[in-house]
């Protein structure tokens, strides 16, 4: 994130500018806007609504900032590009909502992952379970649920959003299990979608963070994915383990 002028915005890589939230009162709009080098602002997405929650203050970014994702109204979700190219059907903003057929609560913002062509995200259906899904990057399709395997026997009813993406962008890692504090630890091929159970033990293991060893940063993967390091509690107390993927 960046400061500017009393505002917070998220700054992209390569210099291409910040992303910063905006408000017409006249319109009763909300939306998000670039701001480049040059300091001239460009519009990126506009939706109707000035209330606080209109737009998710959390979004998603590709590595090369490129294409973004915000969750509108904790319902929609939408792709949108940042430096003037085109998602699916030649548009600049493309929404991704499974079709209407499928009914989900809402979407996290904090779990909006880029990885690999896709885009991943939890939904919480009508019954409040916590479901997997993924689109393509450029939003060709909408988003679609993904299968994981059972924990202790059952479907997984808790995702954590927090996931983490190898640096190659062909493995990622996540816990999931019967509530967000009995999970077990899952790893996701990113060109297939399949998932494993890779400790298909259910405990307490801590999500991903900003910095791995801290209480918010207890999950890790290897560059390549052959590899990743978890933080369990075991009797209130936490231990690290190394495991192959």
């Amino acid at each position: 994130q960046e400061a500017h002028s009393g505002f917070t915005g998220v700054r992209l890589p390569g210099g291409a500018g910040a992303v910063y939230y905006y408000h017409r009162l006249l319109s009763g709009t909300s939306g998000l806007m670039l701001v480049g080098a040059s300091g001239a602002p460009k519009v990126l997405l506009e939706v109707t609504g000035l209330y606080a929650d209109t737009l998710d203050n959390t979004l998603g970014f590709s590595l090369d900032g490129k294409v973004g994702a915000v969750v509108e109204g904790k319902t929609k979700v939408h792709l949108f590009r940042t430096d003037g190219g085109t998602l699916s059907g030649g548009k600049s903003v493309v929404e991704i909502t499974p079709a209407a057929s499928t009914t989900y609560a809402s979407f996290s913002a904090s779990s909006l992952t880029f990885a690999g062509a896709h885009i991943y995200c939890v939904g919480r259906d009508a019954s409040g379970d916590d479901v997997l899904l993924r689109a393509p990057s450029d939003g060709a399709t909408p988003l679609a649920p993904l299968t994981l395997p059972q924990s202790a026997g059952a479907t997984p009813k808790a995702v954590n959003p927090q996931m983490v993406v190898s640096a190659d962008q062909k493995t990622m890692a996540l816990t999931a299990g019967s509530m967000s504090t009995v999970t077990d630890l899952y790893v996701l091929d990113l060109a297939s979608g399949k998932a494993r159970n890779i400790t298909a033990s259910p405990s307490y293991i801590s999500a991903r963070g900003s910095s791995f060893g801290s209480l918010g940063g207890q999950l890790a993967i290897s560059p390549k994915g052959e590899q990743a390091a978890f933080v369990k509690w075991v009797n209130g107390t936490p231990e690290l383990y190394i495991t192959g993927t």
